[in-house]
Order: structure tokens, then sequence, then C-alpha cells
């Protein structure tokens, strides 16, 4: 499901409109507008409305709904009859202009408020969602007025918007930038222009589009190739992909992180009750020396596994490097107090005393192992027998059978005792985990596994729900959790 656009007050006058988006100016007059949307359901009165076209929308259709709704403008990429009082300015593309808009209002933020404004860009084949939330609520514990992406807003779309919201409030700007396709990283940094540059991981995902996981890995390497040399760079170097980019990066200042190593390194990590886990972090002798951090940092996180542990650890190194010595004791009371997202590794209790770990907003073979490795923490820490449902993973090209076949073997290594794969190349899971002995089956669809997952539950079981958007695993998670409550 799509995050919804946030609205903005962002203010342009017709100059800053035409030198931005490099438009012409074909109907109206027009002094200025404040704030810009692309959605007439949202729009506010004295608005900029941007006529987005997509595969199947064209928002040049709705020009007319924007004018009622007061939008006194319209970004437009062909000449429209619109009713009078509406000023229109032809650009080449509307998509390419409001990123333009997204990034005049960055630079005008950054320009024109007191010194140390900065933005924060966050990518990765995984655990970004997480590490920009958890980074946010790290800054937010430091005493920084923050301004955050939310939801799947990462993209040529939902960046732009998001930068539109900075207001003078902001001291921060924490943004999440996605990718589907190559050059997608490195579009999204050229309008949010970062100063700080996080990869969490590099791995196997949207490769059909994409090519090879090294191919992944120059593509996610933007957030650290895009930085200037007085930014920062921030890696996970367990992963090697984003070790060899973190030292390509021209900033002159990076830090790493990591559980096998790092200037950061996650020393102990171990789940406290079915919502929290604590984390143990060792503090390098550079990052002590540059950042005026302690030896150790104690942190409980409301978060599962080896993701929350390592989204803690890329906070923590961020934070430090936009305040040196800072309270620790201050970030760890905000990290304790970080509320998940649905979908994303979120447990739930069920009346039976079953337990559902929901992570059935997306999938790769990274995640899938990363949240498999979690639930079996857990069922092995409360005793519980873990049963996996999980979903086809989407968008690998020809790496689809084997990244599906690993999915397998790591529910065999997890100690899975029953698996329900659901849909597509998923069968591959079940063929490998079958094969390992698990017991293991396949449904065509969602709604068809749901008559699996109810025959093959027993109470007090530890169920994982993961799979890619599209298979549609939420609804086996609806159908699960009537009436259900959050656990803490």
């Amino acid at each position: 499901m799509a995050s919804p656009i946030p609205t903005n007050l962002a203010p342009f006058s017709l100059e800053e409109l035409l030198v931005a988006t490099g438009g012409t100016l074909v109907r109206g007059a027009l002094s200025g507008v404040l704030g810009v949307s692309t959605d007439t359901r949202t729009i506010a009165p004295g608005n900029l409305f941007v006529a987005l076209c997509g595969e199947r929308h064209d928002g040049h259709a709705h020009l007319r709904a924007a004018a009622e709704a007061g939008a006194t403008a319209a970004l437009v990429q062909r000449r429209m009859e619109v009713p009078d009082g509406m000023a229109l300015i032809e650009v080449r593309d509307t998509l390419e202009a409001l990123g333009a808009l997204g990034r005049a209002h960055r630079r005008r933020w950054g320009a024109l408020g007191p010194p140390g404004r900065r933005v924060v860009g966050i990518t990765g084949s995984a655990g970004k969602t997480t590490t920009r939330a958890v980074t946010a609520a790290a800054l937010r514990a430091v005493g920084l007025r923050v301004h955050a992406s939310s939801g799947n807003l990462n993209n040529a779309i939902g960046i732009p918007m998001v930068l539109l919201g900075l207001g003078p409030e902001h001291d921060v700007a924490v943004l999440e930038v996605g990718t589907s396709s190559r050059g997608e990283i490195a579009y999204g940094c050229s309008l949010i222009e970062q100063d700080i540059g996080v990869i969490t991981l590099v791995a196997a995902a949207h490769t059909e589009r994409i090519g090879t996981v090294a191919d992944v890995g120059y593509e996610k390497g933007a957030m650290f190739a895009s930085l200037p040399r007085d930014g920062v760079a921030v890696g996970n170097v367990d992963n090697p992909h984003v070790q060899a980019h973190l030292l390509r990066s021209p900033a002159r200042r990076w830090f790493s992180y990591g559980e096998r190593g790092g200037d950061l390194r996650i020393t102990l990590r171990e789940p406290e009750g079915l919502g929290a886990s604590r984390v143990q972090l060792a503090v390098g002798e550079r990052l002590r020396a540059e950042l005026a951090l302690p030896e150790e940092i104690s942190l409980r996180l409301p978060l599962l596994g080896a993701a929350g542990a390592y989204a803690a650890a890329a906070a923590t190194v961020v934070a430090a490097a936009l305040r040196p010595g800072l309270d620790v004791q201050a970030l760890a009371a905000g990290l304790a107090q970080i509320e998940g997202e649905g979908g994303r590794l979120q447990a739930l209790r069920l009346p039976d005393g079953t337990v559902l770990l929901d992570d059935s907003y997306n999938a790769n073979r990274a995640s899938v192992v990363a949240s498999l490795q979690a639930a079996s923490e857990l069922a092995r820490a409360e005793g519980r027998r873990l049963v996996a449902v999980l979903g086809e993973m989407r968008e690998l090209g020809d790496l689809a059978a084997q990244e599906h076949r690993a999915v397998g073997q790591a529910c065999v290594a997890s100690g899975v005792a029953s698996l329900i794969a659901v849909q597509g190349q998923a069968s591959e899971i079940a063929d490998e985990a079958a094969g390992g002995g698990v017991d293991a089956c396949f449904s065509t669809d969602a709604s068809s596994a749901i008559e699996q997952v109810t025959r093959r539950l027993r109470p007090g079981d530890l169920v994982l729900v993961k799979g890619s958007r599209g298979v549609g695993l939420d609804r086996i998670v609806r159908h699960m959790t009537q009436p259900s409550e959050p656990l803490r």
C-alpha cells in the first residue's frame, strides 16, 4: 500500500518556479504559490498543482478539479484548457520538475537557516526503513529537530514531496532513498544532496532490472559516491559490497559498524521477552577520539533481531557525527521508545497464546533470512515451535530460483517446524525445505494459504509471515489477528 503524500507550505515566487523547473508561464498571471501538491484531494488554496503522468494516471485530466480546490497554478507538460484564474507553467517533464522543486527547496532551507542544518540519506537492500526510523528517533533524543520521510516515500515522487516539507523549525532531515532500476539512487541523491550517507546492506534485490548483486552494489554505492568531501559516509562493513563502496567515497570522513568488525561493533544482541532486544555496542578507538563516545554503549530496543541492532548501530554513529560528545543516556532513552511500523517484524499476541511476527511488508533473500534468524532466536528463548509463512520474492530475474532455494535452506538452518510457501517461485522454498526435513507445503495464493495456516498452527506457536507485497500476505495477518494486541 502506498504511503500518503504529505502536504507542505513550501513558498515559491514565479521567478523561483521558472528558474528551478526551466518552465515557461504560458497562461495567466502569477506572483507565487504557497505549497506544492500532486493530489487534488489534498490541495489547499494557493497551492501549485503538479500534473504527473503515470502508466494508469494522468494529472492533466484533473486540472479543473485542482482549480476548484483552490490551486492558483499548475505545472504541466502539455498545454491544456483550464478555468479562468489558474496560471499554467509548461515544463518538459512534470516529474523532473517536481524533483527540481524539491531540490530547490532543500537548498534554500540549508542556505537560509542557521549553520549546521544537515541532510541524512539512507539506502540499502534491506533494513533502510528501520534504520531511517531509528536514526530519526536517535537524533530527536539528542536534541535535534528532525524532519523525516515515512512509509515508502523513497522514490522520484516521494522524495521531493518529503523535501518540500522542510521548514525553519527543522535542524536535520532524514530521508530514505530507494530503487528498483539503475540510476534511481543517484537521482534521489541529486535531489536530497545529503551531508551524511548510510548504506545498510547490498544483496539480491530488484536484480531483474538492475543486474547482478555487484550491479546492485554500484546502484546503492551512489549514496557514498555522491557525498561532498566534507560529508560523512556510514556503512555496515559486515557486508563486503558496502565496505568496498565505503572506501571509494569522496567523503573525507567515514565510519563503519557491524557485528564482525567496524568502528562501532555489536558485541551482544539477545531477545528480551517477545517485543524487545538488549544490545551492547563496543566503540572503537577512532570513534572515541573523533566523536567523543564512551568505550561501551548499552541499549534496550523495542525491536527484534539483528536488523534492529544494526539499525541502532548506524543511528548511533550518525547521531554522534552530528552531535560529538552526545548524551548517551539520552540516546538510549530515546531509542527505548521507538514504535514499530505495521508489517515490519512486529510481534502480536493472539488469544490462544500464539505469537505472530508480522513482517509482511516486503521481502528479499537477505531480509527473509534475517527475519528467520530473529524468529528462531525468539522461538528458542520462549520454547515455542516455529512456523513460517513465506511468500514469493519478486523482481529477482535470473537469480530468482537460487535465491528462493537459499531461503529454503535457511528455513532448515533456523529450525522451522512447519512451512507454508505462497505463490509462484516460493515453491522452490518449499521443495528445498522439505528436502531438509521441514514439514512444508505450497499454496498458489494467499487466500488458499489461509487454510494451510489454520491446519498447521498449534496454540502457542511462533509464526513468521513474510513475503513481497504483491503476494498479499497481509491478508493472512488480518485473518489471524482478530483480536490481537501489540507486544511492548
